[in-house]
This record gives structure tokens, sequence and C-alpha cells, in this order.
């Protein structure tokens, strides 16, 4: 399983670009792929759309996308804007997961 963790303090339209050039050449191979949120404190439009992105390339792919460790306020903003990532919220970050790369 391939994870990727993701700790920015928020994620808005100046931050977000980051996110898709660490994790879709990740998601694009297939296989898991984690991304563990839980410094992510705020989350705007433009990285649910990321994250959407995400989910997009990983499912055709063959893969899957995991997100874990959701701040409460963003895991809301997800179920109300993207309920189709529901089924890949986790409460913690999956045991067993290899490879980590941080981005700011």
């Amino acid at each position: 399983m391939q994870c990727t963790s993701c700790r920015p303090p928020e994620s808005d339209f100046s931050t977000t670009p980051a996110l898709p050039e660490v994790a879709e050449p990740i998601s694009a191979l297939g296989g898991a792929l984690v991304l563990d949120l839980s410094g992510l404190a705020f989350c705007d439009s433009s990285a649910l759309s990321a994250l959407v992105r995400l989910h997009e390339v990983s499912k055709a792919a063959g893969g899957t996308l995991c997100l874990a460790a959701l701040q409460p306020q963003v895991q809301a903003g997800i179920t109300m804007t993207s309920p189709h990532l529901m089924p890949s919220i986790r409460e913690e970050v999956p045991s067993g997961v290899i490879g980590t790369a941080d981005h700011a």
C-alpha cells in the first residue's frame, strides 16, 4: 500500500496545487493511496476539487483513495459537498502503509 502524507495547516487556492503534484502520480499507478489529512484544519472548494480529481484518477487506474484522520470541520465539508468520497474516509491512517511524501 502506498501512502502520501498531507499535513498543511490549511488548503486553499494558493496551496492546493501541491497536493495533486505529489499525489496524482502515485494515484495513477493504481493500488491504494492513503492521504493522512490529520493536520488539515481548513479545506476550500479548490482543495475539495483536488480530492475529487485524485479519487477519479485512482479509480480509473484500478486503485483506491483513502482519506484518513480528518478534522471534523474538513470531514463535514466533504460530507456536504462530495458525498461520493464518504466511503473512502477512515478515522485513522491504516496500519501497514508504506512510503510517505510530505508537502507543505
